[in-house]
């Protein structure tokens, strides 16, 4: 099975949560900072699933899981220790065009969760298919050392993105562009800590192609 990449808005998305486990509690401290609306089905939960409830800011039915609790939702999240529960609610999420997450098998919906970074929008996300969550986390760590001076060099070139967009739609020109760009050692000098001596070279690098 090939899975392809993408990067996906859940804000206001009704999302489901099958298990109220720790396996659930990780799954909905990783997407309730993007604003989905969530509703956890379990007969227990743990306390920090119970504080959200309590609070407003997810919804716990606390019973077992019913096949009408799919219904409009547009992710499922499958936690529970069943792992035939699981295959049985990742089965029905899919044909019913759903997008379903299920820990137990981990390849058993169609969509797996990566382990990510997000530096203001330079997003980081690694994944080994589900078979080794910890090695994808750690090469995501590695990522991460790094990550602060890319951070640095797209706020550099902010001010320069919509021009750019408006020079070519040849992307061999882009290529070319970039390539040149790259020429200078854009990166070395930044881990250096020369924030202003690159920004100077972005700004007499763009002048020179008509900014």
């Amino acid at each position: 099975m090939e899975f392809l990449p993408l990067i996906i808005d859940i804000e206001n998305a009704p999302c489901l949560v099958v298990g109220g486990g720790l396996v659930a509690e990780r799954k909905i401290e990783t997407i309730i900072d993007y604003s989905p609306k969530i509703e956890v089905v379990s007969p227990e939960v743990t306390d920090y699933i119970r504080q959200l409830a309590h609070e407003g800011k997810i919804i716990w039915h606390r019973r077992y899981f019913d096949k009408e609790d799919i219904k409009g939702k547009f992710i499922v999240f499958v936690a529970t220790n069943d792992v035939r529960l699981n295959k049985e609610i990742a089965n029905l999420c899919k044909e019913n065009k759903i997008l379903v997450n299920c820990v137990k098998p981990g390849l058993m919906g169609n969509c797996i969760m990566p382990s990510f970074s997000n530096y203001d929008g330079l997003i980081i996300s690694v994944s080994t298919m589900g078979q080794f969550p910890l090695i994808a986390k750690k090469f995501r760590e590695e990522m991460e050392g790094k990550a602060e001076n890319y951070r640095k060099l797209l706020n550099l070139l902010i001010p320069y993105r919509e021009h750019l967009l408006t020079l070519s739609k040849d992307s061999n020109y882009n290529k070319k562009l970039w390539h040149d760009f790259f020429k200078y050692p854009v990166m070395e000098k930044l881990e250096e800590g020369k924030s202003e001596e690159v920004s100077e070279y972005i700004s007499n690098f763009f002048k020179k192609i008509g900014f």
